[in-house]
């Protein structure tokens, strides 16, 4: 099985990354929507790990939008050495 793209987040999870403001009301309006949507089924006590996982995706989204691409550019490769990884 291939590994993941992205590793899971490391360390406590229930504690969100560092962020701006605005980062942070985007975590809250897309955790938000997942209760919504998973009211049925979503464990209060689950709140902290996913704000954990929305906020580490919103960074991660922020730091593949700082990487410089053209049209020709193959996003895997530039990304990911961008990100510490190289391809495959």
């Amino acid at each position: 099985m291939p590994s993941p793209a992205v590793p899971p987040a490391q360390g406590d999870s229930t504690a969100a990354p560092a962020a701006t403001r605005e980062g942070a009301r985007e975590a809250e309006r897309l955790l938000a929507v997942v209760e919504h949507r998973y009211a049925a089924t979503f464990p209060a006590d689950h709140r902290g790990d996913v704000r954990g996982g929305v906020a580490r995706t919103l960074e991660l989204g922020e730091a593949l939008r700082k990487v410089p691409l053209t049209n020709a550019a193959d996003p895997f490769t530039t990304c990911g050495s961008a990100a510490g990884r190289g391809a495959p």
